[in-house]
């Protein structure tokens, strides 16, 4: 799959293990790394969801159209992401089996969006 980012500072900063662990801690920072990683070597996001551990789901309300990913499910941190497809425009989730045409994600933040 193809990580972008919604602005150089968060590429940055994703790409910055020193940063990450120093803004959200050591388990943030290791957790991550990985994620980043399988997220890189899958074929489609079905790949990533079908990996319990990162508990991929949808948002609602105001974030509808984003997904997230837990970065330490005791952490509250999260990766939040928009699937998009070759022209940058979003790719509506509308159930499972959407996740087979998603190859390219847009991180949009780290964070809680609980606060």
């Amino acid at each position: 799959m193809e990580i972008k980012y919604e602005n150089d500072r968060l590429k940055e900063f994703c790409n910055n293990e020193k940063k990450v662990k120093k803004k959200f801690g050591a388990i943030v920072s290791e957790k991550l790394v990985i994620t980043l990683k399988f997220i890189k070597n899958a074929n489609n996001l079905l790949d990533v969801a079908n990996f319990p551990s990162f508990h991929l789901h949808s948002l609602k309300g105001d974030r509808k159209g984003e997904l997230s990913i837990y970065l330490g499910k005791t952490t509250g941190v999260r990766l939040i992401f928009e699937a998009i497809n070759d022209d940058g425009n979003n790719i509506e989730i509308n159930n499972y089996s959407t996740y087979k045409i998603v190859k390219i994600i847009n991180i949009l933040e780290i964070g809680d969006y609980h606060e």
